[in-house]
This record gives structure tokens, sequence and C-alpha cells, in this order.
């Protein structure tokens, strides 16, 4: 029978979440930026933790006999991590790929239609132009909620200036807005953070 070494498995596990939440006070109040960014770090290790003694368990159960020493347990660990790591990196590379790719279609489309919002003529054929899309975009899986719901802002604002309901310095300044957004979101995907599942799930 095969004896596991799990105490230690145990011990840091909780160790790392005892710690995390014992820091969750004095980071709230004296509102530490040291502190979160240490959070943050021990929600990675964590992760990274769990996903190793996973995949230690999946591949080689003895990576945790009694009979072998932490050092070579930390090498298995190392292993393990730098295949999750590869693994989680070239799942998010395509998810963010396809998510980038979506917000730059609505970057163009707002700024097309502010181009055009000098021209009624030019404006109305690009609305057109766009009217299916508009209606494929919000049942395309690639379209997140939020997504959906600026296309949604922008077909408003665009209605809104055709029947001069806002000016068009109303509406340049609405639609700029709206690209800010969209800028900031896209760029919020390039973080650091955002290689971590435990912290994309946490900042979504």
């Amino acid at each position: 029978m095969i004896r596991i070494k799990n105490s230690y498995i145990i011990t840091i596990f909780f160790s790392i979440i005892v710690l995390i939440v014992l820091i969750q006070v004095p980071r709230k109040r004296n509102h530490s930026t040291f502190l979160t960014k240490f959070t943050d770090i021990l929600v990675y290790l964590l992760e990274l933790f769990v996903a190793g003694t996973i995949l230690n368990f999946l591949f080689d159960k003895a990576s945790f006999q009694a009979e072998r020493s932490y050092f070579l347990i930390f090498k298995d660990y190392v292993f393990a991590n730098s295949i999750y790591s590869i693994l989680i990196t070239m799942i998010i590379k395509f998810w963010d790929g396809n998510t980038i790719d979506s917000y730059n279609s609505i970057e163009v489309y707002i700024k097309r239609c502010v181009l055009l919002s000098n021209d009624e003529n030019s404006f109305r054929n690009l609305l057109n132009e766009y009217n299916r899309p508009m209606e494929h975009f919000s049942s395309n899986g690639m379209y997140t909620k939020s997504m959906v719901d600026k296309l949604k802002e922008i077909n408003s604002f665009n209605e809104e200036f055709l029947n001069g309901v806002i000016t068009r310095e109303k509406y340049k300044l609405s639609m700029d807005s709206l690209l800010i957004s969209v800028n900031n979101e896209k760029t919020i995907i390039t973080f650091g953070w955002q290689s971590s599942l435990l912290l994309r799930l946490i900042f979504k």
C-alpha cells in the first residue's frame, strides 16, 4: 500500500487561504496597494499549488509517497506547473485573441459612425450596412453581454442623432466616451493577472 505524504498538502493549502483571509481586513481598512498586490500573488500561488497537486495525482501518485524527499516533490510541482502554465497560456491567448477581435470590430464601427456623421447620406448608408451585422453580433456567442450592451448603446445614440434628439456635439461626446470604455476593456486583457484563472474570476 502506498503511503501518501498528504499532511503538507493540507497544511500549505489552508495556510495560503488563512493568510489571504487575514490580510483582507488591514488591506480594506488601509486601502493598501501593497497588500492588494500581495493578495493577488497569494491567489495565484494557491492556483498553481492546487493545479500542481491535481496534475501530480493524475499523472504520478508516486510523487506523494512518504519515502520521497521534499526536494523531489518540489521538482514534480515545478514540472506540473510548467505544463499547467503552458496549457493555460495557450487557451487564454486564443480566447483573448477572439475577444480583442470583437472589441476591435466595435471600435471600428464607432469610429466610422463618428467620421460619417458629418454627411447624412453616408451616415444612413453606414447604418444600413451594419443593420444586419448588429443583429448577428447580438446572437453571436463570441460577443459578451458587455459588448452587446455597448452595441445597443451605439444604436441608441445613432437613432437619437438621426431623429435630432441630440446634437452632433453631444453625439460625438457620447461615442467618444464609449470608445474610451472599449479601449479600456481591451487594455485590461493585456494585464498580467489575466494569466490567472482565479484572478480572472475575482475581477470579472
